[in-house]
Parts: structure tokens; C-alpha cells; sequence
């Protein structure tokens, strides 16, 4: 499956907050790169990482949002990713959850695919989703675990692929998606990773979604 096939602009990042917010959180549990440990603490108030199908739970990852009146904050724990191979994650924003009608109550999303706006989603859901960031994962021998960090500014012109940006950190659900951009070389920067992950648009690379987390507001 392929990303929404929604093309990202670059965003911005608040770096200096992203950051303070992954190290808050990452101190509190595994760090990037740590051996793989699927009984690893995750610290309060975080949500579940799913894989395939978007309802297999994936042991020991997990992902937390920080909600702010100026934007979001988000940390992945990703376990069992490919080794050797580059992940985009991305931003999607439901802006008014109340209007979505496709939710998945197996993982308590209170909206879905159906609700998106190339699926004919209701148009008062306002979606909005934008590039977050991107790792190669470690190839090295017992490393298991990915950490992803990203800051979404509220009403801000972050370039989103669609939508109209984050309208209200307090109320918006998120989903967080990770898709695989493929084997890529360990020594890629950021920009070139985003490059890489931009080449999902005109269908370049496959871009198959490979992990998906919810946080409803």
C-alpha cells in the first residue's frame, strides 16, 4: 500500500523543541539504536504501533504526542524495521474528528482511510498531512529499534501535501505513518532522505506503509 499517494512539501522544523521533547521522552525508555528488547518500558501516555493491517500490534514500539497550543511534538519507538532500508514518517492530521464516519474501533481511531480526501472523506474533517522526518535504519547485528522525532507548528505554512495544516493541536486526531522508501545508503542526510521520500509521488519508489500509529485527541 502505497502513502495516500500524496505528494509533501518541505516543512519546517522547530528543532530546538523536538529535540528537548525526544529527549524528555527517550530517557525515559530505549534509545535509538539500543539492542532490541521487545519488554522495553514505554512511558506513560503513549500509544500502540501497528503493522500489518494496521491492527497486529507491534511488541515494544510505541509512539507519543505532545499537544501544545503552538503545534505537535511526536516520538516513534520503532521495532523490527529493515535493516539497511530508509523510512519516511509522515503526519496525518484529522483537524475535526467529529465529522469523520470511518473509525476503527480495534484500535481506537475515530477516523480512517474513508475519511481521507482522495477517498471522498467528508471535505469538514479538514485532513492535513505533511512530511515528519526520516532515518536508515542501523544494519548493525542486534540493533532492533528506530526512534523518529518530529515538531508540527499550528497554523503555520508547513507545506502539506494536502490540507490546510494543523488547525488545533488540542483537538485533532493523529495518525503517524511510516512508510518504507527501501535499501539506501546509511550515509544519507536529511535531505536526502526527504528527496527520496518525495520520489513516492510520482510513484518513482515503492512506497509501502510499513508501521501506523493512532492518537485520537
Amino acid at each position: 500500500m502505497r502513502l495516500f499517494n500524496y505528494f509533501p512539501a518541505r516543512a519546517r522544523v522547530g528543532r530546538s523543541f523536538v529535540v528537548a521533547a525526544a529527549l524528555t521522552v527517550l530517557l525515559a525508555g530505549p534509545t535509538l539504536g539500543a539492542p532490541e528488547d521487545h519488554q522495553a518500558f514505554s512511558p506513560p501516555g503513549t500509544a500502540a504501533v501497528y503493522a500489518t493491517g494496521y491492527t497486529t500490534g507491534v511488541p515494544g514500539a510505541w509512539s507519543l504526542v505532545a499537544r501544545k497550543p503552538s503545534g505537535l511534538a511526536m516520538v516513534i519507538h520503532a521495532v523490527g524495521l529493515t535493516p539497511g532500508h530508509a523510512y519516511a514518517a509522515w503526519w496525518v492530521v484529522f483537524n475535526a474528528p467529529a465529522f469523520c464516519t470511518h473509525p476503527n474501533a480495534t484500535v481506537g481511531a475515530g477516523c480512517g482511510d474513508g475519511d481521507l480526501p482522495t477517498n471522498e472523506g467528508d471535505p469538514r474533517v479538514q485532513v492535513t498531512m505533511a512530511y515528519a522526518t526520516g532515518h536508515v535504519v542501523d544494519g548493525a547485528a542486534g540493533v532492533g529499534t528506530t526512534d523518529f522525532a518530529a515538531w508540527l507548528p499550528a497554523n503555520a505554512a508547513i507545506g502539506p501535501i494536502v490540507g490546510p495544516g494543523l488547525l488545533d493541536p488540542a483537538a485533532a486526531e493523529v495518525h503517524l505513518v511510516l512508510t518504507d522508501l527501501g535499501s539506501a545508503s546509511a550515509e544519507l542526510d536529511a535531505y536526502q532522505l526527504r528527496a527520496l521520500a518525495d520520489g513516492c509521488m510520482g510513484e518513482a519508489i515503492a512506497c509501502p506503509v510499513a508501521q501506523v500509529s493512532y492518537q485520537p485527541a
